[in-house]
């Protein structure tokens, strides 16, 4: 979640947050110390670029955002939790953070250590596959 606070988010429509790239003080610092530690480098153009990401929200509230972090990883990305801290924040809300039921049932600790065992018994096994083929399609805002 620190990573989060490298962005700012602003909403363009009701279910469309933007998310864009701040940059933080630190990875400033070692470009420019990169830079000048090497002077081939000096008369190159460094390219200035600002990435954008859009987080959709469905009609059940499920957040979507472009960069499928959460559909490739299984937990959430820095731009979900930005677009969370912002739509509490205008609530005059407290984002606390997410829980164990906002990252996929892969990654829970019972799932890892039951479900690959030859010495679970059939039927946990079968709970399990099909938690995980019903799992979470994103997160809830």
């Amino acid at each position: 979640m620190y990573h989060s606070k490298l962005y700012s988010c602003k909403q363009v429509d009701q279910s469309i947050f933007q998310i864009k790239f701040q940059g933080g003080s630190t990875i400033d610092n070692k470009l420019s110390s990169e830079i000048n530690d090497n002077t081939r480098i000096m008369s190159a153009p460094i390219p200035l670029f600002s990435k954008i990401h859009t987080i959709q929200v469905n009609c059940n509230k499920i957040m979507f955002c472009d960069c499928y972090f959460f559909e490739s990883v299984g937990m959430f990305c820095a731009h979900m939790v930005c677009v969370c801290k912002f739509v509490a924040n205008t609530n005059n809300e407290v984002f606390t953070g997410f829980t164990h039921r906002d990252i996929v049932n892969r990654w829970t600790s019972s799932y890892m250590q039951l479900v690959f065992k030859l010495s679970t018994p059939k039927h946990i096994q079968k709970y399990y596959d099909t938690l995980v083929s019903n799992d979470i399609k994103g997160l809830m805002l």
